[in-house]
């Protein structure tokens, strides 16, 4: 009995009493090192223990967790017997994104280069075979780019566009035809720019005023100018003159100036213009960017002229100076004037000068205005007794004088003998007459009587009036002078 009891015993301390327990009871938790997950997707994380309580990093108490976005995921579990702290590294991995933007341009002689983002865990595949972040595209066509990972696979395609730099063509000259405008265009490509002078955009523009022109066209590859001077085509009815005039013994060049076209001379002559030698009628049909038109033009052999102006003129009144009207012959007047006469109204040289296509020259003449003639107002002359009287008119110009006198003449005349005189003036704006008396006298007698008081204004005269000529202090030759200051 004794020894039973023993061995019950010892096996009761070695089962609970022992060193090395046969199980553990504190709680086991296993997350893993990392666990990667597409965006937009998530992952449940389990830490169930038995009789156990959680506490995740986020204080969340749930046995589970799901995550959703990158980061280190912690938890720890308690029980009775303890605790046990587990971790993990969540990983989100982004979607592949193979964006190559818009469809480009490439330029003769040039490569582009062709990229996308960098994006970690993503393998790149481009339509070259290239592997990279990048490939060079040296000519045009379709490429692609295909980017994948454990998430998915994305791919984008580009067309390269093969593209020149533009180029221009227009006219040096554009015509307006009979008021209708005229059309200027330009091949445009459909990734062309188009801007003309005018700031309109469109590749055709119609344009109604006379003028230059210009045009750009642009494009990623560059840029070309052009430019027309746009004219007005002259009335097709006018292409020649009525009258072309051909000098004796010389010749004449008919041009119409028109654009380049075709031409056909009754002469039989292509050309834009002709050599003439001959008088009679020359016609034109001319075919231009306008349409078909045709003049004709009497030729005529002009005389050799020479104008003259005539004598000197003189005359009262304005005078009419002409030459006479020739066909193709220009004058140019003194006074800047160009018709075939003038009016000359101030004295001096009037000239014209004449100019044709056979004839040249200048004449003058001189024009004399003319004034009524003056005679001097005079009622007596005085002279010494025994003494002749010089006496004289102030010459005019056109003006002849006679006397009632037969022995005197001209302008400076002498009397020896007392009388009533008359002279009589003439010029062409008619004739003036004046009289007046020749009396002997003694010395003139400069008597102005005895000083005078003045109260307010006194007029003063010589007492005798034996004198022919008088002269005041104050400068006047006056017969009287009226003074207002004393």
């Amino acid at each position: 009995m004794q020894r039973t009891r023993r061995f019950g015993f010892a096996l009761i301390a070695l089962l609970f009493c022992g060193s090395a327990p046969l199980f553990s009871c504190v709680p086991v938790v296993s997350l893993g090192t990392q666990i990667f997950i597409c965006q937009g997707s998530s992952v449940t994380l389990n830490a169930s223990n038995p009789n156990s309580t959680y506490l995740w990093q986020n204080g969340s108490t749930a046995p589970t967790f799901t995550a959703s976005t990158s980061g280190l995921v912690i938890v720890t579990v308690t029980n009775s017997c303890g605790s046990t702290t587990d971790s993990v590294l969540i990983n989100v991995l982004p979607a592949p994104n193979a964006s190559l933007g818009p469809d480009t341009f490439l330029c003769p002689g040039q490569s582009i280069n062709l990229s996308v983002s960098a994006q970690a865990g993503i393998s790149t595949l481009w339509s070259t075979g290239a592997s990279g972040l990048s490939t060079s595209i040296s000519s045009p066509g379709t490429y692609w780019v295909q980017r994948s990972n454990s998430c998915g696979v994305s791919r984008d395609t580009l067309e390269v566009i093969g593209l020149s730099p533009p180029s221009i063509s227009l006219p040096n000259d554009s015509w307006i035809c009979q008021g209708s405008p005229a059309l200027l265009s330009v091949v445009a490509g459909p990734y062309d720019n188009v801007l003309w002078s005018n700031g309109m955009n469109t590749a055709s523009i119609s344009v109604s005023d006379t003028g230059l022109y210009s045009v750009t066209l642009s494009n990623p590859c560059g840029s070309m100018s052009a430019s027309t001077q746009v004219r007005s085509l002259p009335d097709p009815s006018n292409l020649l003159p009525d009258v072309a005039f051909l000098c004796q013994n010389g010749t004449s060049i008919l041009d119409p100036g028109l654009p380049a076209g075709s031409y056909l001379w009754s002469t039989g002559s292509l050309a834009p213009s002709i050599s003439i030698q001959q008088s009679g009628s020359v016609w034109l049909s001319y075919s231009g960017p306008c349409g078909i038109y045709s003049d004709t033009a009497q030729v005529v052999v002009e005389p050799t002229v020479n104008i003259e102006l005539g004598p000197d003129l003189a005359s009262c009144d304005s005078a009419l100076v002409w030459v006479p009207n020739i066909p193709g012959l220009s004058y140019t007047w003194s006074n800047g004037s160009s018709g075939d006469s003038i009016y000359a109204s101030q004295s001096g040289t009037i000239w014209v000068s004449y100019s044709s296509n056979c004839s040249s020259g200048s004449d003058s003449l001189e024009f004399t205005r003319t004034s009524p003639a003056v005679l001097p107002v005079i009622d007596t002359l005085y002279r010494c007794s025994g003494l002749p009287l010089s006496f004289s008119i102030p010459p005019q110009p056109g003006t002849s004088l006679s006397w009632s006198d037969p022995n005197l003449s001209g302008p400076n005349v002498s009397f020896a003998q007392d009388g009533l005189y008359t002279v009589t003036a003439t010029n062409d704006c008619g004739t003036v007459a004046s009289s007046f008396l020749v009396k002997s006298s003694g010395p003139p007698l400069a008597d102005l009587g005895p000083d005078s008081v003045l109260c307010d204004r006194l007029w003063i005269k010589p007492a005798q009036a034996n004198f022919n000529q008088i002269l005041w202090s104050n400068g006047s030759t006056a017969d009287s002078i009226k003074v207002l200051n004393g």
